[in-house]
């Protein structure tokens, strides 16, 4: 069946389609997935898989495209009538449709993509039926396709909408960057390149590069397409697709197409179109995550209605032999503070240096840390990680996965180390000075209060189990021998197995404190706050309104030892009054002598500046002014703005007390400026110069449609449906019903701008 090209027909620019979800990829009562099985065809050789591991979830699909859409056949195909073959086991289903593709506008695109990924290293079978038009002089066809962008889209027309399938990227060549592969079942002939293609409706086995569309012969090259006759001819055609995944998995496998030429639902001799050996590994350049499978259509300058039902899937998991991984040594050098490598040996099937995966862990962070693992070569890897600490036993754990996904795990034990000092500090004092001990350089620090008597301090330690600690030849007992700490002292720290650790103990004076001169904290009887601000020195404070300052008493925090004074008067917390009603200096000298001052500022806020008051509030930018109704007792204003006013951002031109001002969810509002949507009721919080507030609530009302026209006037209960003329400018309505028909009780459906009728 040859047909001419049409030059209208040929693909257009590169599109993409705006994504549209739907829940499910089959509807419908009539198909009940959950016992569904595969239909195996007449002629099913018996080296195909077996069959059903799992039976695919149909809620998880994708459709996507201008037209395409899921429906029923009735609602999908409406004047095209479709007759089904009794031998078909569809042949009932009714709903359940995916429509890909309507027979106008040209230049169409439909897609529906799997929501998860197929493993290409397992077998699958692929079950389902196409309709592809009823127009024999329509296009261009439908294609299955396994591709690895959940959402992407082809062009249309000849590109039957898998030709250049991508995420919208490309290569730095300008090529597209994605791999796909397609069985198109092509149903115009778009000329061209002589690569096996045909001038009839045709099979064939496809990539996706834009430059190989006409390209027939890239995975059968004796053959090229499989020639078949009209295909549009308004039937349900089955199809099958079974997968043989390869032994290993970057070889070869076996795809085998079967298309039920005749439309009667059984396959029969000469359906099998391809029984083809093909490399997915190299195709999808080690896609180990797997691919998106699915279905395209798409019509060019010409088209037809194509569709998808009744989709089946199983899938067979290959064998996989699980790899073996050991470590050695079983438990390495446990001093801390060093790099270590374990080595661990690799064993698997089939599985490359770059294909293996580790992921690695311990079950003692605080020990081990830097942890990680990589592949040295296909057989073995290394483990580093340093050792942070001394104290406690750590396992180290590595998860190794191969290339078939297959995970095996083993571990190693990190003994605590014979000679370590694992915690120091000086328990008598008040309060506790815990030392900080660094494992890397076996160094402790102590930090103890200026003024302290480092002269026969009695510290409290801890060993590994079974050391010994030592100052020279006097032996230490924790808790127990003091030491003058004046000068940095060395624990000589002696494991069970004879190994020793030096450890350098320094203690140091808190000079910092005598100097420490920090107003932190202040407060006025009553319980009334200041805030501090450390930068400038300040201290402000607000008391409420008719509140006395003539004598007032301050709690304060000082730092540790300094000491306060206004002007030459020693202040104490929550003792001392003073009269606030000018700024008042506190002067806070650290034991040092040196002295910081603060300025201290209470604030008694007039009447007026109490008050919150919303007094006007307009829209002035709408024409003419839409100006608001306040009611001050509610706490309401109402305005009512024209039809057809979009509320979603608009500026309010408002009026608050002196001082005062306004937000709206924490954000400042400005007079004539800041935008709102009004489409639901705004709260402004109106704030005193006192921080008191109050909130108005702000409802806008769109007034009603102004319009009051009868636009549609139909009997829709009559077959057909009589549909009336409306003369606007006379305001007549004309109907003619069929003749008979009785006028006395027909219903009426129309259509009207106004309120009400």
């Amino acid at each position: 069946m040859y047909k001419a090209p049409n030059a209208s027909n040929k693909p257009p620019n590169f599109f993409r389609i705006q994504k549209l979800r739907i829940s499910r990829f089959f509807l419908g009562s009539a198909i009940a997935f959950s016992s569904l099985a595969v239909i195996l065809p007449v002629y099913l050789p018996s080296a195909l898989p077996a069959a059903h591991a799992t039976t695919f979830n149909v809620n998880d699909f994708r459709v996507t495209g201008s037209y395409a859409k899921e429906c029923s056949v009735t609602t999908c195909v409406g004047t095209y009538p479709i007759t089904y073959a009794t031998s078909s086991p569809l042949a009932s289903n009714t709903a359940g449709t995916v429509e890909l593709t309507t027979t106008s506008p040209g230049n169409q695109g439909g897609f529906a993509w799997s929501r998860d990924r197929m493993d290409l290293r397992s077998n699958f079978d692929i079950n389902a039926e196409i309709f592809l038009g009823k127009n024999d002089g329509g296009a261009d066809g439908i294609a299955f396709v396994l591709q690895t962008v959940s959402t992407a889209s082809g062009t249309t027309g000849g590109g039957l909408g898998y030709q250049g399938l991508n995420d919208g990227s490309t290569n730095s060549d300008g090529s597209y960057a994605k791999p796909c592969f397609a069985v198109e079942f092509d149903t115009y002939y778009n000329g061209g390149y002589p690569y096996g293609d045909l001038g009839a409706d045709h099979v064939g086995l496809m990539d996706c590069i834009k430059d190989n569309i006409l390209k027939h012969n890239m995975f059968t090259p004796a053959s090229g397409a499989v020639g078949v006759a009209n295909i549009e001819d308004g039937l349900w055609h089955r199809v099958r697709f079974v997968w043989t995944a390869p032994a290993t998995p970057t070889g070869a496998g076996i795809l085998e197409v079967w298309f039920d030429q005749n439309g009667n639902g059984t396959y029969e001799a000469g359906d099998k179109l391809f029984n083809t050996s093909l490399n997915l590994y190299n195709l999808f350049t080690n896609q180990v995550n797997g691919v998106f499978w699915g279905f395209t259509a798409a019509t060019g300058g010409a088209s037809n209605y194509q569709a998808v039902r009744g989709l089946v899937y199983t899938v067979v998991p290959r064998s996989n032999t699980a790899p073996v991984v050991t470590v050695a040594p079983t438990s390495p050098a446990s001093a801390a503070g060093a790099g270590y490598t374990a080595v661990t040996t690799l064993s698997d099937d089939a599985t490359t240096q770059s294909q293996w995966q580790f992921a690695t862990t311990t079950d003692n962070p605080s020990r081990v840390t830097a942890l990680s693992t990589a592949a040295t070569s296909a057989t073995s890897a290394t483990t580093t990680f340093t050792l942070a600490g001394s104290s406690g036993q750590a396992t180290i754990f590595i998860t190794a996965t191969d290339a078939d996904g297959a995970t095996v795990q083993t571990s190693f034990v990190i003994s605590p180390a014979r000679a370590a000092l694992t915690a120091f500090s000086f328990v008598g004092l008040s309060p506790p000075v815990i030392g900080s001990i660094n494992e890397s350089a076996h160094t402790v620090t102590l930090t103890v209060p200026y003024g302290t008597d480092r002269n026969g301090l009695i510290p409290t330690f801890t060993l590994a189990s079974g050391a010994t600690a030592k100052i020279g030849a006097t032996s230490q007992t924790s808790g127990v021998t003091s030491n003058n700490f004046s000068s940095a002292l060395t624990y000589r720290v002696t494991g069970s197995d004879a190994t020793y650790q030096d450890y350098v103990v320094t203690t140091n004076l808190d000079t910092l404190a005598r100097n420490a001169k920090v107003l932190s904290a202040f407060s006025l009887d009553g319980g009334y706050v200041a805030t501090i601000d450390q930068t400038a020195k300040t201290v402000a404070l607000m008391l409420p309104y008719g509140s006395a300052v003539g004598s007032r008493i301050a709690t304060f925090t000082l730092s540790s030892g300094a000491t306060a004074t206004i002007g030459a008067v020693s202040q104490i917390s929550a003792d001392s009054p003073n009269a606030f009603t000018n700024p008042v200096t506190y002067r806070i000298t650290a034991l040092d002598g040196t002295y910081q001052d603060y300025v201290v500022t209470v604030t008694v806020p007039t009447l007026a500046q109490t008050y919150k008051v919303l007094s006007a509030f307009s829209f002035a930018g709408l024409s003419p002014t839409v100006t608001g109704t306040i009611n001050e007792s509610a706490k309401t204003i109402a305005l009512t703005v024209p039809y057809g006013t979009s509320l979603t951002s608009l500026p309010a031109t408002f009026t608050v007390s002196d001082s005062a001002t306004a937000t709206v969810s924490g954000v400042a509002q400005v007079s004539g400026t800041t935008t709102n949507n009004f489409s639901s009721d705004v709260t402004y919080r109106v704030t005193a110069f006192d921080q008191s507030t109050q909130d108005y609530r702000v409802t806008v009302t769109t007034a009603a449609n102004p319009a009051k026209a009868i636009t549609a006037f139909s009997f829709a209960g009559l077959s057909p449906t009589v549909t009336g003329t409306i003369n606007e400018s006379a305001k007549t309505i004309a109907l003619t019903v069929p003749y008979g028909t009785s006028v006395t009780s027909l219903v009426s459906t129309f259509t009207t701008t106004g309120a009400s009728v």
